[in-house]
């Protein structure tokens, strides 16, 4: 369950997991099929068909890169209030650090500045140790932006 701030309402959220239900060899590798059409839809993203993209996402629901990939067009096409749900999606049930990233700045974009610091506060939090820069490497652009805009919201 989660509180979508921009619609301003509740969602539940499904977490699925892959099951070890094709066994015989012989079924389709529903993981692989619903890869392919992650793959479709990119290509149709990048080629500015944006319903194919949307169409081929959804069918490839719920593979993480999808519902990913979902929240960012959704959002980019102005369709924020869809985004936000997607967005929380993708982070908490695929655990993908760069959707925290996506939602802050969908938050910050809309005035929601003291959501957008949490978010980019977990967006920071998501980072493993070696995904973190080392001392003497400079921060990568998200990174600063999320460090940046979360005190900034927070009033320091």
């Amino acid at each position: 369950m989660a509180w979508l701030a921009l619609s301003k309402r509740w969602a539940v959220l499904i977490a699925y997991e892959y099951g070890d239900s094709f066994c015989e060899g012989d079924e389709p590798d529903p993981i692989a099929e619903r890869k392919t059409l992650h793959a479709e839809g990119l290509k149709a993203y990048r080629s500015g068909d944006f319903t194919t993209a949307e169409e081929r996402w959804r069918k490839a629901l719920p593979l993480g890169e999808a519902v990913s990939d979902l929240g960012f067009m959704l959002e980019q096409r102005g369709r924020s209030e869809e985004a936000e749900g997607w967005f929380i999606a993708a982070a908490a049930s695929y655990h993908r650090p760069v959707a925290w990233l996506n939602l802050a700045d969908l938050y910050w974009k809309t005035g929601h500045r003291p959501l957008a610091a949490k978010a980019y506060r977990n967006y920071i939090d998501a980072f493993t140790l070696n995904a973190r820069p080392k001392p003497s490497e400079p921060a990568p652009s998200p990174v600063k932006r999320a460090l940046k805009r979360a005190s900034k919201a927070a009033g320091r």
